[in-house]
């Protein structure tokens, strides 16, 4: 893992996208996350293709902090986004 302003990215994860994602966090900014091909999810907030996801951006406590996937301001928590699969990240201005 890399780590980019102390929180934890995985291995091959463009700066451009850890940048982002920082600022989605940092703002509580929502996003809209754009997976690569033959990275379909269905759960939680997504197009019926399951390549785009829409969330906001959480980091977990731990001693390696990661981020996370937040359905709605009201989640208390999510799952871990597997950073280096984005292909792009487009940050909300609201």
């Amino acid at each position: 893992m890399r780590e980019y302003k102390e929180i934890h990215f995985s291995e091959g994860t463009p700066l451009k996208i850890k940048q982002k994602l920082y600022e989605a966090y940092k703002y509580k900014k929502r996003v809209k996350i754009t997976y690569e091909d033959g990275f379909e999810d269905f759960s939680g907030y997504h197009d019926k293709t399951g390549l785009i996801h829409y969330c906001f951006i959480g980091c977990s406590t731990g001693t390696k902090p990661i981020l996370l996937e937040i359905y709605s301001r009201r989640s208390t928590g999510g799952p871990a986004l597997l950073t280096s699969k984005i292909k792009d990240v487009e940050v909300s201005e609201k």
